[in-house]
């Protein structure tokens, strides 16, 4: 039992922790598009 909870917390937080850095980088986008493509290509 405790090895379920165990990885739902484990799931939890890396899914967690995708998409807050998803949502950080299409905040960076709205701000400043060009800097984050050249950044990109490079």
């Amino acid at each position: 039992m405790l090895a379920v909870i165990a990885g739902t917390l484990v799931l939890t937080t890396v899914v967690g922790g995708l998409i807050t850095a998803f949502w950080i980088e299409a905040r960076h986008d709205l701000h400043d598009p060009t800097a984050d493509r050249a950044m990109h290509l490079e």
